[in-house]
């Protein structure tokens, strides 16, 4: 285990948003991150619909690029209202296992969450387990939500080779191909694809 380069984020450039100045891009949109999230991550999964059908202990998102968390609270807030409405089986856990090689300072997260007041209850619940910045796998454990994060901090191959395994549904969010090369690979596709359940 060792010690972690954190994401070298400048505020402001893009409009006040966090934006990294090791990858040039911004962490999301100016227009809307959280919709953008809900369509291109929840909806293109199918999501929470699937969450209706499925069956075994555990429904696994694995998500490429944690960034600002944002796609793990969309997550987190369908999923309860799901439970909330009675479209889950009562045993049924969410377990989202999320890499990220140069993780946000608690101080940059807290600065980017104040940015979505709706999320300021699960934000706080996050913070509170937000793990130090060291290489390795971390679990947040959230048992009242019946939800498991898993954060991989380090390189994308190792995450995927050593830490994910029978994935229902995928978040690839680890900023854009020019940008991050490592991350939009035929490696990484090929791993993602050894590590994916039926129907992924």
């Amino acid at each position: 285990m060792q010690s972690l380069k954190p994401a070298d984020i400048e505020w402001g450039k893009q409009d006040g948003l966090p934006y990294s100045r090791l990858f040039d891009d911004i962490y999301f949109s100016r227009d809307g991150g959280e919709e953008e999230s809900e369509a291109v991550f929840l909806q293109g999964n199918g999501l929470p619909a699937r969450w209706a059908t499925a069956e075994g202990d555990f429904f696994s998102i694995g998500e490429l690029g944690l960034g600002t968390a944002l796609n793990v609270l969309v997550a987190w807030r369908a999923w309860q209202q799901a439970r909330r409405d009675g479209r889950v089986h009562s045993q049924l856990k969410l377990r989202i296992g999320s890499v990220e090689k140069h993780p946000l300072t608690l101080e940059d997260l807290r600065k980017a969450h104040a940015l979505w007041p709706a999320f300021e209850d699960l934000s706080e619940q996050l913070v509170r387990q937000y793990p130090l910045l060291i290489s390795g796998v971390h679990v947040l454990e959230f048992p009242e939500d019946h939800l498991r994060l898993e954060w991989y901090w380090g390189d994308v191959s190792w995450a995927l080779r050593e830490c994910f395994a029978d994935i229902d549904a995928w978040f690839l969010d680890g900023f854009g191909p020019k940008c991050n090369e490592q991350m939009w690979s035929d490696s990484v596709y090929a791993q993602m694809a050894q590590v994916s359940a039926p129907e992924a």
